[in-house]
């Protein structure tokens, strides 16, 4: 069950897209959101901002003035935001959780001082479900964590992320595509889905494979061990042809009107924490839907 769930408020242009991500999972599970927004501490802000940003060298008289600022306007930004999407989408605030019952959607404001990427994996891993965004770095391009933060989040935190896609999504998972693969990531993330997948009105586990004959059998397999648990579960497998993996994917999800995307966070030997495979890579970069990641 999913009843907590963390986004990240940035201040940034990827604010919008996220917030409504989070509210689209927390409705479907009458869950509580908490807008976490990290205000760096001066010197972090520091080594994070070239010195044509502030105006002045680093080390020059006044430059911790001008970053302390930067931050201030940056979590003015963000809480501003939260405060317009709370009003638009009635939702009310709450700091405690409810008595007994089923509960209802509900949002909190918290501001910490931390870095960035320590500071969400802190709060990830005391929560069911992260809403992030991966997206372009530069200047008023911002839109969310770079590619290497979301997946050293996503390796460190123990918990699932949720990616947030370019276009706000209006629901969340009424049908699910699960990019299968016969390994210990995929198998983990379809566990930690389960939550979703409980709730779907329709799930496809998709295997793209250059031989896609090879992989009917993982397929049938898990599809049947899926229908015990009563979800309106079918499998099917496509081979990639001149594309590339995630694009015959992502490609197949469109043409069946999914709304969420079910994968696992693949990796490529020692060089794990800091090189992901394409597969990974591109999800976390172009995101086309919701996109639940788990590792």
């Amino acid at each position: 069950m999913i009843k907590t769930i963390i986004v990240p408020a940035m201040g940034d242009r990827g604010d919008e897209t996220r917030f409504a991500t989070a509210l689209a999972a927390a409705r479907r599970f009458g869950a509580h959101i908490e807008f976490l927004h990290l205000r760096l501490a001066p010197d972090q802000a520091a080594a994070l901002s070239a010195p044509t940003e502030v105006g002045i060298a680093i080390s020059g008289a006044g430059a911790w003035d001008i970053i302390e600022e930067k931050n201030r306007r940056r979590a003015s930004r963000a809480h501003k935001s939260f405060a317009e999407f709370c009003e638009h989408a009635a939702l009310p605030l709450a700091d405690r959780a409810p008595g007994p019952g089923p509960g209802s959607v509900s949002a909190a404001w918290r501001e910490t001082i931390g870095e960035e990427i320590d500071g969400l994996i802190d709060a990830a891993r005391l929560n069911d479900l992260l809403v992030i965004r991966s997206g372009p770095q530069t200047g008023a391009q911002r839109y969310g964590l770079s590619p290497d933060a979301a997946g050293a989040v996503l390796l460190r935190a123990g918990r699932p992320l949720l990616l947030a896609p370019a276009r706000a999504p209006s629901s969340l998972g009424g049908t699910i595509v699960v990019a299968w693969k016969d390994a210990a990531d995929s198998a983990r993330a379809v566990t930690a889905a389960m939550p979703f997948l409980g709730r779907a009105d329709r799930v496809v586990i998709l295997n793209v494979e250059d031989d896609a004959a090879s992989a009917t059998g993982s397929v049938d397999a898990l599809v049947e061990r899926l229908r015990w648990h009563g979800l309106p579960v079918i499998g099917a497998c496509i081979a990639a042809g001149r594309r590339s993996g995630i694009e015959a994917v992502v490609a197949q999800a469109r043409a069946l009107n999914a709304d969420l995307l079910v994968m696992g966070g693949y990796g490529h030997g020692r060089m794990r924490e800091l090189v992901f495979g394409g597969f990974t890579r591109h999800v976390l970069t172009k995101a086309e839907l919701p996109v639940f990641l788990f590792h």
